[in-house]
């Protein structure tokens, strides 16, 4: 959202990551995929040829699961290395590395298939991850919104802040606006408001009341997945528990003797 041209650390970061995704397309042309059959067990099919066939195919076809490879060499592609000089293209072209997020969660199913790990640990991984990439996104929006008017005589937050600390809004560096964007974000999503930071104009107002909605729906599916969590996290005493609730409210409404009561709970 503020780069033009990403800066050398974030490009180095971005090669590794592009190294193992293109390490992961090579070892997926060596990869079974399953042949699904009504008679038997699902089947693997091991054939290199076949197995090529099926992931560079076209694709979306077979049910969605051919033709992966076009998809993941678009995420790989460095398109900031083609001489693209519109910055508007270029955005939008970066935009297409968001699709390696699919690639991703075939990656941590294979590690979740061979470590094992255990469905508590992975939902809380799983909701922290979502979080802090919901959270990046709306920061990198609304960072964006004040970024690109620094220079307009449109108010936007950015401004707002500044004229409210008595700062010059030309001191301020991308890393600041995003971290002033993600304190924003965090603030609104966990409900606690100082007001320091704030919406400027109708627009920037109906904007943050989406904002609002969305991560007030993200924020109790982050609650609702850890109380499952950790409600679970002793299932047979849960267990043990609502099988006494069950006894006591039968001998109750069978009115056994006190001494018969405390003998079946022993």
């Amino acid at each position: 959202a503020f780069f033009t041209h990403v800066p050398d650390n974030l490009q180095i970061i971005n090669l590794v990551v592009d190294i193992i995704f293109a390490t992961d397309i090579v070892v997926t042309f060596n990869v079974a995929f399953t042949v699904p059959s009504a008679l038997t067990n699902d089947l693997y099919e091991r054939s290199p040829i076949k197995i090529a066939r099926q992931y560079a195919g076209i694709p979306c076809t077979k049910a969605c699961s051919a033709g992966w490879f076009w998809i993941d060499f678009l995420t790989i592609f460095p398109w900031d290395q083609v001489g693209c000089k519109s910055v508007r293209y270029l955005r939008i072209f970066r935009l297409l590395r968001m699709m390696r997020l699919v690639r991703i969660v075939k990656i941590f199913g294979r590690w979740h298939s061979r470590l094992g790990t255990s469905y508590s640990t992975l939902n809380v991984l799983k909701c922290a991850a979502i979080t802090v990439g919901v959270l990046h996104w709306l920061t990198c929006f609304w960072g964006y919104l004040g970024w690109q008017a620094r220079d307009s005589g449109e108010t936007t937050w950015l401004k707002a802040y500044a004229a409210g600390h008595h700062e010059g809004i030309e001191g301020f560096t991308m890393y600041d606006v995003y971290n002033l964007a993600m304190y924003y974000c965090t603030m609104t999503l966990t409900g606690v408001g100082f007001g320091d930071v704030h919406a400027s104009g109708m627009f920037e107002v109906a904007l943050s009341t989406i904002t609002m909605f969305t991560t007030g729906f993200m924020w109790a599916w982050v609650v609702a997945n850890i109380v499952n969590v950790v409600g679970n996290l002793d299932a047979y005493s849960t267990w043990f528990q609502k099988l006494n609730d069950d006894l006591n409210m039968l001998m109750s409404s069978r009115d056994l003797p006190t001494h018969l009561q405390m003998r079946a709970r022993k």
